[in-house]
């Protein structure tokens, strides 16, 4: 994804646009990426999105529980 565009628009120093010029490669001409082995667009998920997988709702499901712990750890049940 080219993201020049955001890079201008937050006004990095000459340094940053530097570094930037030394690693840019070159440009890739998107309309040929299907005569790439296996450049199918569609098919390869070029949208850029990942599934994480369950582990990354594990974390706020855990923060969770350890929350309400303390929060019931605290208040007096009436006993």
């Amino acid at each position: 994804m080219d993201a020049s565009q955001e890079f201008d628009d937050v006004g990095h120093s000459k340094d940053a646009h530097n570094i930037r010029d030394k690693l840019l490669i070159g440009d890739f001409d998107m309309s040929t990426v299907d005569q790439l082995p296996g450049g199918d667009s569609k098919k390869a998920g070029a949208s850029g999105g990942g599934g994480g997988g369950g582990a990354s709702m594990a974390i706020p499901i855990i923060v969770l529980i350890i929350i309400l712990a303390i929060v019931f750890k605290q208040i007096p049940l009436g006993n």
